[in-house]
């Protein structure tokens, strides 16, 4: 069964490392776990179930490996693996009632695609993972488009109330900044920025 929930995972998130893996589906010592973890991803890469790549993630610890479906044939996606790993934090002290990828929406006219959907705890949340990477003009474009998600929201098709929108991000100063582009936004209230290291205990705490 633990081998089946490897692969389910790996499909879910399209690349998952070999510690979340292990942190999510695997009890015991970590020595034993880490052992019975390395057995299975070693079955399931000689299977070829699943595809292993090297990725250094977090940035501060040694490479290890990534694990994706068979066909996928990219790099290992430091932004893929914190979508990934928000979830593993999530999961390791209450597993969200939903919690979905990088899942196109539209509401109204306004197509929108949030890095992740969250239910946790009966609360919704809009998810996105920002780790200072992308240039501004996206960013401010991303907020915009939040805002006419906002304004088209129909209470008797899309729910009665629209996801609070949070922007995980990877420091302080980073946090200013995109706290300044809320506030410009006209919808300050919409609009959530927190540490990366601390999106999961926010999510917990604020359903």
């Amino acid at each position: 069964m633990t081998q089946l929930s490897v692969l389910s995972s790996v499909a879910r998130f399209g690349q998952i490392t070999s510690s979340q893996l292990q942190r999510l589906h695997y009890q015991g010592t970590a020595e034993s776990a880490r052992t019975r973890a390395n057995r299975h991803q070693r079955r399931l890469v000689s299977l070829g179930l699943v595809r292993r790549i090297w990725g250094i993630y977090p940035l501060d610890h040694p490479a290890q490996g990534v694990f994706t479906p068979p066909k996928d044939r990219g790099r290992a996606d430091p932004h893929r693996l914190d979508i990934t790993e928000l979830y593993v934090r999530l999961a390791t002290v209450q597993v969200p009632e939903a919690y979905w990828v990088e899942k196109p929406r539209r509401i109204c006219v306004t197509p929108f695609t949030p890095d992740a959907y969250a239910i946790v705890g009966g609360g919704h949340f809009f998810i996105e993972v920002d780790r200072a990477t992308e240039h501004d003009e996206k960013i401010k474009g991303k907020f915009r488009r939040y805002v006419q998600v906002y304004h088209s929201w129909d209470v008797e098709t899309d729910g009665p109330i629209m996801p609070l929108v949070v922007w995980t991000v990877p420091d302080r100063e980073r946090r200013r900044e995109l706290e300044s582009y809320a506030r410009k936004s006209g919808e300050r209230g919409l609009f959530v920025v927190v540490l990366f290291d601390e999106a999961a205990r926010y999510l917990l705490d604020n359903r």
